[in-house]
């Protein structure tokens, strides 16, 4: 299937390339769809869906780790738009966590 945007690792998680995302939900964590073997991420850390009218959201999974999006902390199994900002063109997203 086509992709309809990135992640793009800031840290050496796939050698910092980006990875494509195709599925319309795509999990991320140390056993996800996408996976990342780093300690402060959890087995299932980040789900992101991308809905028909293009949005894309992402849902915070992990109880213990945090996950930041835009300079923001996620809330736990809360649903969030995913908005393009100066640090991530339209659905490249980016992000890092400060653990």
């Amino acid at each position: 299937p086509e992709h309809w945007g990135s992640l793009v690792p800031h840290n050496s998680m796939h050698g910092r390339r980006p990875v494509p995302l195709s599925s319309r939900t795509v999990v991320i964590g140390k056993e996800g769809d996408v996976r990342a073997p780093s300690n402060p991420l959890s087995r299932h850390h980040i789900r992101l869906e991308r809905e028909g009218d293009g949005n894309v959201y992402a849902t915070h999974l992990s109880v213990l780790n945090s996950t930041w999006l835009n300079g923001k902390r996620l809330e736990h199994d809360r649903r969030t738009l995913v908005e393009p900002c100066a640090g991530n063109a339209p659905y490249s997203l980016s992000g890092e966590a400060p653990d």
